[in-house]
């Protein structure tokens, strides 16, 4: 009797040992999913991260292209005011040399 229960108890122990295994093999493989499921999730947050670095740095230069193309698009105004303003003070010196020859012919 006395062997018989101690054999029992031996054997409800291995089982108890057995379950305990078991189940910290699955909190290992547990706590593994865990750990590649935040690696994964931190390799897409730095992803996103370097993204939004990309998308601010394409921003800012954007912003600087558009500032020296409306630079360059007032300078051309005013180049184009100026050619039109000598244009304009051109024909107004062959206006007066017209009018002065013409006077002279007169005369």
């Amino acid at each position: 009797g006395a062997l018989a229960l101690k054999v029992e108890t031996a054997r409800i122990a291995a089982e108890k040992a057995a379950e305990a295994i078991a189940a910290a093999e699955r909190a290992a493989s547990e706590r593994n999913e865990a750990e590649k499921v935040a690696a994964e999730q931190f390799v897409r947050e730095r992803d996103a991260e370097r993204r939004a670095i990309e998308a601010e740095r394409n921003r800012r230069d954007a912003m600087e292209r558009d500032g020296l193309d409306r630079k360059r698009t007032e300078e051309a105004a005013i180049g184009l005011e100026e050619a039109r303003s000598a244009v304009n003070s051109a024909k107004d010196d062959e206006g007066d040399a017209r009018m002065e020859r013409d006077e002279a012919e007169r005369e």
